[in-house]
């Protein structure tokens, strides 16, 4: 590509250097006119010859290819965003678990929660495990705030007691 814009230029500089000296060399005149309109056809020429030289089939095949890298970046582009919406509710979720046992004053060492993706078009919590060491008490008032406010059942939270 880099050799076919290189030429290209070459050609542009040889005929105006050409027709500038014609031009130059020419004497004042009716002569000078059809040298000026000769060198005029000289430069469209130069300007419009690669023209001749483009191979349609290569085009219409680049095209296509570029359009699949784009349509590629934009599908990868798209599964990046879905991913990182997943992991930012996953967050969000966790952050929620953990301030909720820091205000009941219950300790829990770490949240994990796991989103799925909705036949609606977007994110939400389905488990999660929560590692602690917390009293029955607590354990239960979390565990109905865990249902109530992010929609994760008793059934899919797991609980694990640690000795710290």
């Amino acid at each position: 590509m880099s050799t076919l814009i290189h030429g290209y230029i070459q050609t542009l500089i040889f005929s105006a250097v050409f027709c500038f000296l014609t031009l130059a060399l020419t004497p004042d005149g009716n002569g000078k006119k059809a040298v000026g309109i000769a060198c005029a056809a000289v430069m469209m020429i130069a300007t419009i010859s690669p023209l001749k030289s483009i191979d349609l089939s290569d085009y219409s095949k680049t095209v296509f290819e570029y359009k699949k890298m784009a349509q590629e970046y934009a599908n990868s582009g798209k599964a990046n965003s879905e991913n990182l919406n997943r992991l930012y509710i996953q967050e969000q979720c966790q952050a929620y678990i953990l301030d909720k046992a820091e205000n009941l004053g219950a300790e829990v060492q770490e949240a994990k929660v796991t989103a799925e993706w909705s036949n609606d078009g977007f994110w939400y919590p389905v488990s999660c495990e929560v590692r602690h060491s917390c009293s029955y008490n607590q354990q239960k008032e979390l565990e109905a705030y865990i249902e109530a406010e992010l929609g994760i059942s008793n059934e899919n939270q797991e609980w694990y007691k640690t000795n710290e």
